[in-house]
């Protein structure tokens, strides 16, 4: 975020005749991976949150489950960074799918190497 207010703040000096609010947008359109990433990781973290202060003290042999499994969930950001991250963002979808290209062809080349034997 910090980023994005320096570049929004650097911008407003060089173009004096557009309206903060068209500077505000170009600089959401520019950064928004960035944003939706944040998003997201906010949204899968709430869980958890709720859950940490709704179940302070286990009572009942049913909280602890319900505990483990907003604990759980709390991972899921972590274990779909590739969602969250690379497929918003053009720049690293692209490198993905360049990469996943390459490892498929070489996949392929094996295979027929393999077979041959």
């Amino acid at each position: 975020m910090y980023k994005v207010k320096k570049d929004f703040t650097s911008t407003l000096h060089y173009t004096q005749s557009q309206t903060k609010l068209i500077l505000l947008k170009k600089q959401i359109i520019k950064y928004k991976p960035l944003l939706i990433s944040t998003l997201l990781i906010s949204i899968f973290e709430m869980p958890r949150l709720v859950l940490t202060f709704t179940l302070a003290c286990v009572k009942y042999k049913w909280q602890r489950y319900l505990y483990l499994v907003g604990y759980l969930i709390s991972f899921l950001p972590l274990t779909t960074s590739l969602f969250i991250y690379i497929f918003p963002s053009p720049m690293y979808n692209k490198v993905f799918r360049s990469f996943i290209k390459t490892k498929l062809e070489k996949m392929r080349m094996i295979k027929s190497v393999e077979s041959v034997l």
